[in-house]
């Protein structure tokens, strides 16, 4: 019967199989033992420290973008969204809207019930 490579290089390392399992042993049972639990304290440090710069550069990025954002916000919240809308036309569509909003809901609701009856 003819017999692969595979079992020929098995068999002339055959007598270093028990050596080879209680060398195994031993550093599977040192890697157990030296299992902790993480903390936070551990934790932290090891996320941020090897990747500072793209930590710092997105950082430096929600920076720049929150103080945009400061810079182009209003203080006024009824100020036009368009430079050519005067705000008192504005104003008195988002009231508009209010009131239709409101009585449509009433409006809608009667509806239903006629439709029901």
């Amino acid at each position: 019967m003819k017999h692969p490579p595979r079992h020929w290089l098995l068999a002339r390392h055959r007598p270093a199989e028990p050596e080879l399992d209680s060398l195994r042993q031993v550093v599977l049972a040192a890697a157990r033992s030296e299992t902790e639990p993480v903390t936070w304290a551990a934790l932290l440090p090891a996320l941020f420290r090897p990747h500072r710069r793209i930590w710092t550069a997105l950082l430096a990025t929600w920076l720049g973008l929150a103080g945009l954002h400061l810079a182009v916000r209003t203080s006024d919240p009824t100020a036009p969204l368009t430079p050519d809308q005067p705000r008192a036309s504005l104003v008195a569509h988002s009231r508009a809207q209010a009131r239709a909003g409101a009585y449509g809901f009433l409006d809608h609701q009667a509806q239903l019930h006629a439709l029901l009856r």
